[in-house]
């Protein structure tokens, strides 16, 4: 489905993505870690066309969609969400989700009716009105994932969605993810709350100083040394 290859990213002398390899298949939930500076902004945005990739490709669904711009890879079937919520704020959450739609439905009464089930899907519905400056941190981050999802994506990218909510609104949100994911989504999943990665992730893919430096289960990466020591240093230090 998604596949990258050999990418790397230079700004000035810093490598900040250097030669990282993935693979994403339908349905899988794969976690994206690494220290703080680890490349994985980066990484997301050279996948999703924000950043130019220097050396390397990346392939949906055997198309090329190396270099070719976010608004051409939302089409192919690729989004995101933002560490930073980029709601329209002035329009309601319903005007929202339709905005989203409206990425591959043109009749707008059509568009409206799935938004309008998205919303429902979303825990969103009664809010549908609101408008999202006013929104609770819960409901505009449930709203970036709605927005997301409205363009009927093949690969949804999180990137640290459940910063900021309680724990039974990280339950709702993991629930969410699982659901979308059995009916076809993929999902990389960029979060710094490990339990989170550790209890959804099929595979863990870990990124240090721009490389890959470990990709298994949860598992293999809890256990691995190299892992380890990324995050908690070593000798005395840790």
């Amino acid at each position: 489905m998604l596949q990258i290859n050999n990418v790397s990213k230079t700004f000035g002398g810093l490598k900040a993505v250097n030669d990282v390899s993935m693979e994403m298949r339908p349905q899988e939930i794969i976690g994206l870690i690494g220290p703080n500076g680890a490349g994985k902004t980066t990484l997301t945005n050279l996948i999703c066309g924000f950043h130019s990739v220097d050396q390397g490709h990346i392939i949906l669904n055997d198309q090329d969609i190396t270099n070719k711009g976010a608004d051409f890879t939302s089409k192919q079937g690729l989004t995101r969400t933002f560490q930073v919520e980029k709601s329209f704020k002035d329009l309601t959450a319903l005007d929202n989700i339709i905005i989203g739609v409206l990425m591959h439905e043109q009749n707008v009464n059509v568009a409206k009716e799935k938004a309008e089930a998205i919303a429902n899907k979303f825990d969103l519905y009664k809010q549908k009105t609101v408008l999202a400056r006013n929104l609770t941190i819960q409901s505009r981050k449930l709203l970036e994932f709605a927005r997301a999802y409205a363009t009927n994506p093949k690969v949804i990218i999180l990137d640290e969605v459940m910063a900021g909510l309680t724990s039974k609104e990280i339950d709702e949100q993991l629930e969410l993810i699982q659901e979308i994911a059995s009916e076809g989504t993929a999902f990389l999943v960029i979060e710094h709350i490990m339990h989170v990665i550790m209890s959804i992730s099929q595979r863990i893919i870990v990124l240090q100083e721009g490389k890959k430096i470990a990709e298994g289960t949860p598992q293999d990466i809890s256990s691995d040394p190299v892992v380890i020591e990324a995050y908690l240093g070593k000798g005395d230090e840790a």
